[in-house]
């Protein structure tokens, strides 16, 4: 199987941030693409607009984060758990995640992204006072040939979602999240581990 690793690291605003590509390939069965990182807000030229917490959804956000270079978008997906523990003053989602979707009321929304131009969104579902599960919601840019339209991406897991209820951007962020999914055997690619990183981005009310 391939292990394709997708970074995101964020340096400290002011700074002169690089990109590298560096592709490593080995006799072995494994191959590994690293991608490093630049800032996630050099992503674009515009800073983003607070909207309503309860009211954020994905389209919103595309208008505001391109993908790298112009490239597309696939197909979102998303994915639903049903909680974790709080780490200090945040909330940790983690556990089994099912393909799909839970309907109900969106108590809150938690937007992430990283130097690619993903998008992360997880929303809490709630019926009435009660959390009933997280809606995780992904919008990924195409890697050709990792992440393309046609090839199937599956078994979403993490070591960690951390929330953050800050809305300085008018909505809660995710912190840091380490994700994997699984891609599908495709034409005479094999199949491989999708490997990314997410954190929180910037609005017009300062840096998360």
């Amino acid at each position: 199987m391939k292990e394709v690793r997708r970074f995101d690291k964020r340096v400290k605003f002011g700074l002169i941030i690089l990109l590298s590509l560096g592709l490593n390939v080995s006799c072995g069965k494994k191959n590994k693409v690293n991608t490093a990182t630049l800032n996630p807000s050099s992503n674009n030229t515009n800073s983003y607009s607070p909207v309503n917490a309860s009211n954020v959804n994905l389209q919103q956000i595309k208008s505001q984060i391109s993908c790298r270079n112009g490239v597309s978008r696939v197909s979102d997906i998303a994915f639903t758990a049903t909680g974790g523990s709080f780490t200090g003053n945040s909330y940790k989602l983690t556990g089994t995640f099912s393909p799909g979707s839970i309907n109900g009321n969106i108590s809150n929304n938690y937007v992430g992204t990283n130097v690619l131009g993903d998008i992360i969104i997880v929303q809490k579902m709630i019926n009435g006072s009660n959390v009933v599960g997280y809606n995780v919601i992904l919008s990924l840019c195409e890697y050709n040939p990792l992440i393309v339209s046609g090839r199937s991406l599956s078994n979403f897991r993490t070591t960690g979602i951390v929330l953050n209820d800050d809305v300085k951007c008018g909505y809660g962020s995710i912190s840091s999240a380490y994700t994997e999914l699984d891609a599908a055997q495709y034409q005479y690619y094999q199949t491989a581990v999708v490997k990314t990183t997410f954190s929180p981005l910037s609005c017009n009310n300062g840096q998360l």
